[in-house]
């Protein structure tokens, strides 16, 4: 009796993002004093930057082949290959590559003076990239090839002054003016799939100032600061699967999203000090207490194979940016031993961080009924306000533990530290992002109805509790 093997289709896999980069720099500086009491440092940076970019086949999970194949939209992801069957460590999905040159000119002057030091800093930023597909997917017209070179610059400035009110008490000020090329992931209206440059690319401008008072005594010392930043002409890119339509081209399909134009807003104080409270024994803190928050309302721009549109105006104001904690707080305490063996245990307060925002949600897109085009005419607006609360997460308390010990053995020097962080293995969550997939007021009734959203917000773990232990032995 003959035996027919019948080769499986894996439906699931593992799957990989793979960035493999390669950078060929160069770096040139040189200082000289110009008088007795002003330095001048100057320098050149050259970076030469190549990287392919694709999706990498990990598991197939017990078949034989998967198929590079877009079952939503029924297109190959490579229209240019004859066998679309894809085994473990092949490339699918995207495969584009990028290549960029950076070059950055620098120069500073330093004045040196009594009782005070000030110094004022300017950069001349350029980078050049060209992107260019190496699959040939069929819903881009412009995803296989090279695009066009996108160049930018700009020029950032900044200075300092700090002040000695005495050689224990210093005011330090400092300004800023950033002039910033895009990042090469808000160049892009789908850098996966497509060349085409979103419209209305401007660099990223920042303004920031920050003063400190610093106190340094025999045994106690520390710094308190005061800072403040406001960020324009930021972008931010997400990927997705809407089942809403979105506009008469684009429903239940998987798009790339940019919110064009936002403007952030960060100010705070942060206060870091550390007490000798005896020749063996350390105790240290540190607060920041920040507020950073969106302050506009920008643009928001859908992009689907070959459609790219601009959406609504993006209700973000107001809202918290998802940049972390906001508010975090660490006592710490550290013996050290006159034979050469030390260790310290931090206790953290971490509070106030929020998950990322749905920006199609914040559109009047929002409360519009796919069904009948129209506004929904029954909206509860105390729900909808529930529905688009922005959630905080929990706050979270950590400990860590680190300690090592040195030894001399003859002209040897050998260092052991280990380190145990989130000590108690404590459970939590370190961000997250709402999903867009239900993107209006009707359908996100629906799904909150039982209390347990299929579509709910979407969570980062934080680290349980992990080890660290790093040996060096000096010859």
């Amino acid at each position: 009796m003959q035996t027919i093997t019948i080769p499986i289709n894996s439906t699931f896999i593992v799957s990989n993002d793979i960035n493999r980069e390669r950078t060929l720099s160069a770096n040139v500086n040189f200082a000289m004093p110009i008088h007795d009491f002003i330095k001048w440092t100057s320098g050149v940076v050259y970076r030469n930057i190549s990287s392919d970019n694709f999706a990498e086949i990990n598991d197939l999970l017990g078949g034989q082949y998967f198929m590079n194949y877009d079952y939503f939209e029924n297109k190959p992801y490579d229209a240019n290959e004859a066998d679309m069957k894809k085994q473990k460590g092949d490339k699918w999905n995207y495969f584009y590559s990028l290549k960029s040159n950076v070059a950055e000119a620098f120069s500073q002057l330093e004045f040196t003076f009594k009782k005070a030091e000030l110094f004022i800093a300017g950069r001349y930023h350029y980078t050049d990239v060209q992107r260019e597909g190496k699959f040939n997917y069929p819903l881009y017209s412009d995803s296989y090839g090279k695009g066009a070179m996108q160049v930018q610059n700009g020029v950032s400035t900044k200075a300092g002054i700090t002040y000695a009110l005495t050689g224990r008490h210093l005011l330090q000020l400092n300004v800023g003016y950033f002039n910033t090329p895009q990042s090469l992931r808000n160049i892009y209206a789908n850098i996966r799939n497509s060349n085409r440059l979103l419209p209305n690319l401007k660099n990223e401008l920042a303004y920031s100032a920050d003063a400190s008072y610093i106190f340094r005594m025999p045994y106690l010392k520390g710094r308190l600061t005061g800072f403040f930043t406001e960020i324009e002409n930021t972008a931010e890119t997400n990927f997705f699967y809407t089942e809403t339509a979105i506009t008469d081209e684009i429903d239940k399909d998987f798009v790339a999203q940019t919110v064009d134009g936002i403007q952030k807003r960060h100010f705070g104080l942060e206060f870091g000090a550390e007490a000798q409270l005896h020749p063996t024994v350390k105790l240290t803190a540190a607060a920041a207490i920040g507020q950073y928050t969106y302050i506009n309302n920008p643009s928001l721009y859908i992009s689907a194979g070959d459609v790219n549109k601009a959406i609504d105006e993006v209700k973000m104001k107001n809202y918290h940016v998802p940049s972390g904690p906001q508010q975090a707080y660490s006592l710490g305490l550290e013996y050290r031993n006159p034979k050469y063996w030390w260790v310290g245990a931090t206790a953290n307060f971490l509070a106030q961080n929020y998950v990322s925002l749905s920006a199609l949600n914040r559109t009047s897109q929002f409360f519009i009924d796919p069904a009948t085009k129209a506004p929904y005419s029954n909206i509860d607006l105390d729900k909808a306000r529930q529905l688009l609360k922005q959630e905080r997460l929990d706050d979270v308390f950590l400990v860590n533990l680190v300690g090592g010990k040195s030894w001399r053995v003859k002209k040897t020097y050998i260092n052991l530290m280990a380190s145990v962080n989130n000590l108690f293995n404590t459970k939590f969550l370190s961000g997250g992002f709402e999903q867009s997939r239900t993107a209006n007021y009707g359908r996100m009734l629906q799904d909150n109805a039982q209390g347990v959203p299929s579509f709910g917000n979407r969570y980062f773990v934080g680290y349980g509790r992990t080890y660290m232990i790093n040996l060096a032995v000096s010859l």
